[in-house]
């Protein structure tokens, strides 16, 4: 089978045959919701990479799809997402892109141990300011 690659991936990452369709499935199950306040959110729900494809650029690559289809949507006004207290790696990747922690939730876990997550926030400002999101 030939390796699989994605553009924008350092070192040409190859991929297991079951990720070509990633990107398609991020678009298809978004989650699009409204504040009380009338402002227009999309939730990331999962964002995650297999180990031995970590830091070849595949996570940058699927998060730049996310800030393209935002800027391109034009009605979202923020991205939300949770990650858990513990996990550096992703709080350092999210703060990289901008995205903000607003609040700490306890028990939001219920199977993982530590059981808080961050709550993290980035406006439609911040999306449009992204840089190039190709």
């Amino acid at each position: 089978m030939l390796p699989i690659l994605i553009k924008g991936c350092s070192h040409g990452a190859e991929l297991p045959p079951q990720v070509p369709n990633i990107l398609e499935k991020i678009a298809r199950n978004k989650r699009i919701d409204t504040t009380p306040e009338g402002a227009r959110r999309m939730y990331i729900m999962t964002l995650g990479c297999l180990a031995p494809y970590r830091r070849l650029g595949i996570g940058t690559v699927m998060l730049k799809h996310v800030l393209k289809y935002c800027e391109k949507d034009g009605n979202i006004d923020n991205l939300y997402l949770h990650v858990q207290i513990n996990n550096e790696s992703a709080i350092e990747f999210y703060k990289h892109f901008g995205f903000e922690i607003i609040e700490t939730k306890q028990h939001y876990y219920k199977r993982i141990e530590p059981a808080e997550a961050h709550v993290f926030t980035k406006n439609s400002q911040t999306i449009r300011m992204s840089g190039d999101t190709s």
